[in-house]
């Protein structure tokens, strides 16, 4: 009589793939340092209002990081001030090739129309 055969879960593709998403995160840690992370106090503040001088100029940096990111990574749809550790009421959105940029946002209606992508937070994760 022959035994079953025993499913390795833990096989080398396994590894290889944490192995391939550790680097991955070493690599955005040494080249996008600007990038809070979960834990990180200035994730849970109400933001402060911007000038528009102010706001372009910070708009600026974060299309930046968020490029630096998505080049590393080839995911991140989106960055707001506070992941790159600025308290301030400003985001940016990557959509189509195109970054598009909003400060002192105020939300007055939904949308019945919904978008879904598959993203994970930036700043709690390696892959954004």
């Amino acid at each position: 009589m022959v035994s079953p055969r025993r499913v390795n879960w833990y096989s080398f593709d396994m590894n290889e793939e944490i192995r391939k998403r550790i680097e991955t995160f070493q690599q955005v840690l040494k080249e996008v340092p600007e990038l809070t992370y979960a834990g990180n106090p200035v994730l849970r503040q109400k933001t402060e209002e911007v000038s528009v001088t102010e706001g372009v100029e910070l708009a600026k940096h974060m299309e930046d990081v968020l490029l630096r990111y998505r080049a590393i990574t080839g995911a991140g749809r989106g960055l707001a001030a506070p992941q790159v550790g600025e308290n301030k009421a400003v985001f940016i959105t990557y959509e189509n090739d195109k970054v598009e940029v909003f400060f002192n946002p105020k939300i007055v209606q939904k949308s019945e129309v919904t978008n879904f992508y598959k993203e994970l937070c930036m700043s709690g994760s390696s892959r954004g």
